[in-house]
């Protein structure tokens, strides 16, 4: 202290230190430093976890986009036009919440997201495309849903890294601002312990909510089942720890007749039957394992299981997903795969499993060819002309249908539809249906009833109900002048414009007491020349390619065909 300048300042120190005032003032400024820091520390933690609030938001829209387009196919019940609303909405969702982490010092893992997401929009498009238009899905659309699927893995990952950094800079900067408050919060212990309480509390809500979002990218919006994307991961899992000797049962469950049940009853009350069997199953699977919804009507078990528990897991999953009622029977098919003695990963169990749950479906058919069997009975006692050709126009139904692209399970409905098509029949009297000279005006409007009746002969019964449409509409043209709903072009269900025209080519090769029958080739000329007006072009053309180059035998045998389940 030798130095009088250091002197100096040191008595002035001193003195000025010691005033009454200047301890309050120290500590106040300290406090009001340390509140200034303590706040802009628990912005920065609050941006950080919210942006990955909004990262687990972008995986939760992009999950919901995935299953979008396999909304619009008809043939699922879907619609569209909803689809295609549902897909713009999520990109809207996505593109704005990643553009509001521009804010929020974007990490790189995220660089070349935007280019990825339009390429997976792209596949998701096609897919869209393919199940909004009459070819629907197929090989196209696998192979699209796969490379949409393994793009999708490839997103998530960069979203799982931008997580992990959010995540790294809210725990750096609630660390710092615990640590720094404690250094100086010690003048004011009471500041400190409202300014830390608020900080614990704001990190635990933020926390909770990722969590949340989180656990609500893996459930099922409708049933609260965990989801595909879940049973992905818990498959992974199940693998994993089955080197350790534990094996696990997956189940594969698609329900029989609830498209029936959707189309008689509404939407709404088929939503409420799926939360009603999902319900069912994830009590039924509460001891062995996890219940899932797979989406629309696909439901799943994975279960730690030892072999002789395996037929109770799956007993157990039929009868949870097993609904009677009046007019109605739902019921399910299933499939199982163990692991690993059956398969050794995730995507061999789900395929193992997916191929004999439609071999069971398709093990189903004795029974649906019983319901079958009696309409068809029916229309033979009343009059054995009315079942000369059901077999033949069935067999030609069912091969242009899937020339035109129709599943095989569709294909069946056509080929049901095409051998009952004339059952509406045995409630027209016969003073109708035997005159050979023309009919009048009121007996013609009586005589088109047949559509009506026939739909509803087949609507009464369960396996027999999705061809009962195709009945209804066997006799509408493609210029709207139809009967009995005047429908016209596309609106026509694609079933019933391949009945028309198989009806129109087997009646006219076919001898009638008043007519001798047309040669094919003259038959195939005039349902070319009526291609457009009366018939669809389209299939006009698979009629003719199939008859003209002897692809095709026509098939007479009247025995029922199998009704898809």
């Amino acid at each position: 202290m030798s130095n009088p300048r250091i002197l100096s300042w040191h008595k002035r120190w001193r003195t000025w230190g010691w005033r009454p005032w200047a301890v309050p003032a120290i500590g106040l400024a300290l406090a009001l430093g340390a509140i200034a820091t303590t706040v802009l520390l628990q912005q920065k933690e609050h941006e950080s976890r919210t942006a990955g609030h909004d990262l687990q938001t972008v995986k939760l829209e992009l999950s919901k986009l995935q299953s979008a387009p396999f909304q619009a196919h008809a043939s699922t019940g879907g619609n569209p036009a909803l689809a295609a609303g549902l897909m713009r909405e999520n990109r809207a969702l996505i593109s704005e919440t990643l553009e509001n982490l521009d804010g929020r010092d974007r990490p790189p893992a995220l660089d070349g997201i935007g280019v990825l997401l339009r390429e997976n929009g792209a596949q998701l498009d096609r897919i869209y495309a393919l199940g909004a238009s009459d070819v629907g899905y197929g090989a196209e659309a696998d192979r699209l849903a796969g490379e949409s699927r393994a793009s999708e893995a490839v997103i998530d990952g960069m979203l799982d890294k931008a997580d992990a950094v959010y995540g790294e800079r809210a725990n750096q900067a609630a660390a710092r601002s615990t640590f720094g408050g404690i250094g100086v919060i010690v003048v004011l212990f009471a500041a400190f312990a409202f300014f830390h309480g608020r900080s614990v509390r704001i990190a635990r809500a933020n926390k909770e909510i990722l969590h949340a979002t989180r656990e609500e990218s893996l459930t099922d919006a409708l049933t609260g089942l965990r989801n595909r994307r879940a049973l992905t991961n818990d498959l992974d899992t199940a693998v994993a720890g089955a080197g350790t000797g534990s094996a696990s049962m997956l189940v594969l469950f698609d329900l029989d007749g609830f498209k029936h049940y959707n189309d008689t009853f509404g939407h709404p009350a088929g939503d409420s039957l799926l939360l009603r069997l999902g319900e069912q199953l994830g009590r039924a699977a509460d001891d062995a394992g996890t219940a899932y919804r797979m989406g629309g009507d696909e439901f799943c078990v994975l279960a730690r299981i030892d072999l002789l528990a395996a037929g109770k897991v799956a007993a157990d999953g039929v009868a949870a997903l097993t609904e009677r009622g009046k007019g109605f029977e739902v019921s399910c098919s299933y499939g199982t795969a163990l692991i690993p003695s059956e398969a050794a990963d995730a995507e061999n169990a789900l395929r193992l499993a997916d191929g004999r749950m439609y071999a069971h479906k398709a093990g189903q058919d004795s029974a649906a060819r019983q319901s079958s069997d009696v309409p068809l009975r029916v229309l033979i006692e009343r009059d054995a002309t009315l079942s000369e050709h059901p077999g033949g126009v069935a067999a030609l139904a069912e091969r242009v249908a899937l020339e035109l692209g129709l599943s095989v399970p569709e294909a069946k409905r056509v080929r049901v539809g095409a051998q009952l098509h004339d059952v509406g029949k045995t409630g027209i009297p016969d003073a109708i249906l035997d005159r050979t000279e023309p009919l009048d005006q009121s007996e013609m409007t009586f005589m088109k009833r047949h559509t009506l009746i026939g739909e509803r002969i087949l609507r009464a019964a369960p396996a027999l109900a999705p061809s009962a449409g195709l009945v209804r509409s066997s006799h509408e043209r493609m210029d709207g002048t139809g009967y009995p709903d005047g429908l016209g072009g596309q609106s026509i269900p694609l079933g019933a414009r391949i009945i028309f025209v198989c009806d129109a080519l087997n009646a006219m090769t076919s001898e009638r007491a008043y007519r001798e029958a047309t040669p094919v080739p003259e038959a195939l000329q005039e349902l070319r020349r009526c291609a457009g007006t009366q018939f669809d072009p389209r299939v006009v053309d698979a009629v003719c390619d199939l008859v003209d180059g002897g692809d095709f035998l026509a098939d007479t045998d009247d025995s029922p065909v199998a009704v898809p389940a």
